[in-house]
């Protein structure tokens, strides 16, 4: 599982996501199942496809779930959950081959004359789709292809395969506003989330903690409550029903007469349970959102189904390192604050040891602590060296 979070605004779209990774089999408690002892001793069990689920076996972090899918003058970036992986091969793999065959570069700014001019460095227009829509077709039928081969050979019935999910968004290449789309691979389905001049967010993976708050309530609590009040109204209507025929029987009875064939005495259907489900929603005006706000509240987002995922019983299946990616129209896809590759113990010194000297360097002013929580990073402080 996973989360991911997408924010369209007027000045850009904010990307979130977390870091971990999981792997699942189906699973089947043979102990919740029907079960019957033969003479022999044989122990036959009934399993229904209820009783088959699926259980986290594995899971890991440092997972890329962000990437460009496509740059220049139409930027489009992409976030994944469900499956994550192909063949073997992650879906940032397969990302980053769709990018390269896009011509993968990002707009170069220049100054020629006192004018900024914007150009692609060897990206033709001819190489890059028009609109995020295209892009999020022409990635899906990538994908698709990959999806098909890696359950080629599969016994896995239809209906238990995984695949992944992906919010693909950007601007085309005559938008000034961005839009958003969400790809289901499995499906082979696109949909657009938010079209260019539309504002909101969307999230994708596992994210009830994210519904709760800006919903009021998430997707599985609105199903439980409109079935169970829906089966109280029935079950009302049905013993009303029911006394109010045997009511009219004892009239009948008494009248010493009988009620004529083809009278329906069943009182008509109940209505169905709607509830004001949108006054419990977080009123935001997401198109107003300052950039950095919208940076924000995504991080945010991603951090509080990370941390319900990490007390809550079970195994974290949400966590790790939250990733934030912008993508505007004049700067086109980055990343915020991400770190380079880096090997953690080139001093062989444990982590307490270096937070503690650390801590040091920065209270004798050599170090400036940047950043905060897992976004931490120190830089090196102004004058530290001085030349001669």
């Amino acid at each position: 599982m996973t989360i991911n979070i997408a924010l369209a605004t007027s000045e850009g779209l904010v990307l979130g996501c977390d870091s971990i990774a999981s792997a699942a089999e189906y699973f089947v408690n043979p102990f919740g199942c029907p079960r019957e002892k033969s003479a022999d001793g044989t122990l036959k069990i009934t399993i229904t496809p209820d009783d088959i689920v699926q259980q986290v076996t594995q899971t890991w972090d440092g997972v890329t779930k962000m990437f460009p899918l496509q740059g220049g003058p139409c930027p489009v970036a992409a976030v994944t959950a469900g499956l994550a992986k192909f063949c073997d091969r992650t879906m940032s793999s397969y990302a980053d081959e769709f990018y390269a065959k896009r011509g993968g570069a990002q707009p170069v700014e220049v100054a020629q004359g006192g004018v900024q001019l914007s150009f692609v460095s060897g990206l033709t227009y001819e190489r890059v789709c028009a609109s995020v829509e295209e892009t999020a077709q022409q990635f899906l039928r990538f994908m698709r292809g990959h999806y098909e081969r890696h359950y080629a050979d599969s016994e896995l019935p239809e209906e238990y395969r995984d695949g992944p999910l992906f919010l693909i968004g950007g601007y085309g290449r005559m938008d000034h506003l961005p839009s958003l789309y969400r790809v289901n691979v499995r499906r082979n389905s696109i949909g657009p989330a938010y079209s260019a001049g539309e504002f909101g967010l969307a999230w994708e993976g596992q994210a009830d903690a994210v519904e709760r708050l800006i919903q009021g309530y998430d997707s599985d609590l609105r199903t439980t409550l409109e079935r169970q009040i829906t089966a109280e109204i029935e079950g009302v209507r049905k013993a009303m029903g029911e006394a109010a025929a045997a009511m009219l029987q004892q009239v009948l009875d008494r009248a010493g007469t009988r009620l004529s064939e083809g009278i329906n005495t069943e009182l008509p259907a109940g209505p169905s349970a709607i509830l004001l489900w949108d006054h419990y929603r977080c009123n935001i005006g997401y198109g107003n959102l300052p950039l950095q706000d919208a940076v924000d509240l995504v991080s945010f987002l991603v951090g509080l189904q990370s941390g319900k995922s990490k007390f809550a019983d079970g195994v974290p299946t949400v966590g790790g390192r939250t990733h934030i990616g912008v993508i505007t129209k004049r700067h086109g896809f980055k990343m915020l604050a991400e770190p380079e590759l880096n090997h953690t113990h080139l001093t062989n010194a444990s982590a307490a040891t270096a937070q503690r000297e650390l801590a040091d360097l920065v209270e004798k002013g050599c170090f400036v602590l940047a950043g905060r929580g897992r976004s931490a990073y120190y830089e090196l402080a102004s004058g530290v060296f001085k030349a001669g």
